[in-house]
């Protein structure tokens, strides 16, 4: 497992600990129509360090920080729901064990898994599309037709998009 390099692992463990917290903040939002109780507001504070914790090992253990974002997939969302999903049965786990659940509203958990997997899934993809949209500019570079439409065709188009001295641009299959 070829993992992300130092500074860029630590710029996408640190904008994943970002989106965990807004996620997690935006849930509690949600479920309380932006009135936030300050006895739910203090359990939110306490559990958000062990929330971070235990997703961040989660993603490193199913291998969100090995490869490249400019190559998401759609193997890539499904390591994502993996992890938030083995994270969230965690963290439920730890805060009943610890809370017995006392103080925090369930309807919270099921919030913060669905717009954790869209905000982490997302940036990945937005990255690619990012990638994808300035890599393939065109700007003195040969249109091309591909013939062939199978995945041979399509494996083509995407090594063409990808390397950026490519000195062709596909437009159509």
């Amino acid at each position: 497992m070829k993992l992300i390099g130092g500074k860029k692992r630590f710029v996408v463990i640190f904008s994943d600990s970002v989106l965990i917290l807004f996620s997690y903040w935006l849930a509690y939002l949600l479920r309380f129509n932006f009135a936030i109780p300050e006895v739910y507001y203090q359990k939110w504070m306490e559990s958000l360090p062990v929330l971070i914790l235990i997703r961040i090992l989660c993603f490193y253990f199913l291998g969100l920080y090995s490869g490249v974002w400019r190559y998401a997939s759609m193997n890539d969302l499904t390591k994502i729901l993996k992890a938030v999903t083995l994270s969230s049965f965690l963290f439920v786990t730890y805060i009943t064990l610890r809370y017995r659940l006392i103080d925090f509203p369930r309807s919270v958990f099921v919030i913060d898994w669905f717009t954790l997997i869209t905000f982490v899934g997302g940036s990945r993809f937005l990255y690619r599309l990012s990638r994808e949209f300035y890599a393939t500019k065109g700007e003195g570079k040969r249109r091309v037709l591909i013939i062939g439409a199978g995945n041979a065709g399509e494996q083509i188009v995407r090594d063409m998009k990808r390397t950026k001295d490519s000195p062709y641009l596909p437009v159509a299959f």
